[in-house]
């Protein structure tokens, strides 16, 4: 035991090139486990890029910041992006891995109050741009974009930022104040949706026809598919209730027949009285 302390403390001791050298040879499951070794570690996976502007930079810096990214060196660059902007404001963005990245919208480092303007309604329409593609390089293939937070401010940043990815495969998002209409156009790639916690979303558009994974918490909203997918998984937790009154169980025919055929299906509080027959026959 003696002995392996003494071999961790000469290795963690080395400069940070020989060590981001050192993890550029691991898999990447084994090199983020490296921060579990000591702080020194911890501190080189959290080490953060810290820039200011304004809201319009949001997508170059990001792109920018995307760019710099090599999974083969990964320690070569921060994994981390701090931006603030509009004074009041910061977006965080992590790199989990070559394919996969955290925006978090809402992030404070001095924790101030949301003012109106964050609390506002507002739509998200996200369809695939060929025109308007973020660029980065080849060590970087997106394929799993997490969104939290988005707000009244952000909403047309994050629109922009999710129609620019052609070969998203998996979208997650998560507590997203004044979000009422959501619209998802991804005909091809896009084959797992989460949303978790968008308290206000009312209105949930759908055109994503090779869908494989549906997963929903909240306030049961009006659900528009346009197609009827061959989901291996759904989750549907509507424990909170209807979001806005005036929706029949007629209105839920076409979100019935998308998780009919799912082979694994979980209903938290089915809102209609819907019997086992009408689901799977």
């Amino acid at each position: 035991m003696e002995k392996d302390n003494i071999t961790n403390d000469f290795v963690s001791n080395l400069p940070k090139e020989i060590l981001g050298h050192i993890v550029s040879f691991l898999p990447n499951e084994s090199s983020m486990e490296t921060i579990l070794i000591s702080t020194k570690w911890r501190d080189l996976w959290n080490e953060t890029i810290v820039r200011y502007g304004t809201k319009q930079d949001i997508t170059n810096v990001l792109a920018k910041f995307l760019t710099s990214f090599d999974d083969f060196d990964p320690l070569k660059h921060p994994r981390k992006l701090q931006f603030h902007y509009d004074q009041d404001y910061a977006l965080l963005a992590t790199i989990a891995n070559s394919t996969k990245l955290l925006l978090d919208f809402n992030f404070s480092p001095l924790k101030k109050e949301c003012n109106e303007n964050t609390q506002k309604h507002y739509e998200l329409q996200f369809k695939l741009n060929e025109e308007k593609k973020i660029s980065y390089n080849k060590c970087f293939s997106l394929k799993t974009l997490y969104l939290k937070s988005i707000s009244y401010l952000t909403s047309e940043v994050a629109s922009s930022i999710v129609s620019s990815l052609d070969h998203l495969e998996s979208l997650v998002i998560v507590s997203c104040n004044g979000l009422k209409s959501l619209s998802i156009d991804f005909n091809f790639e896009l084959h797992k949706l989460t949303i978790l916690d968008c308290l206000e979303l009312k209105w949930l558009h759908l055109k994503t026809s090779k869908l494989k994974s549906f997963q929903y918490r909240g306030s049961l909203p009006w659900i528009l598919p346009e197609f009827h997918f061959n989901l291996s998984d759904a989750i549907l937790d509507f424990r909170l209730g209807l979001s806005c009154g005036g929706i029949k169980s007629k209105d839920f025919d076409a979100t019935l027949l998308t998780i009919k055929n799912s082979q694994a299906l979980t209903l938290c509080r089915w809102t209609f009285e819907v019997s086992s027959s009408s689901l799977f026959h």
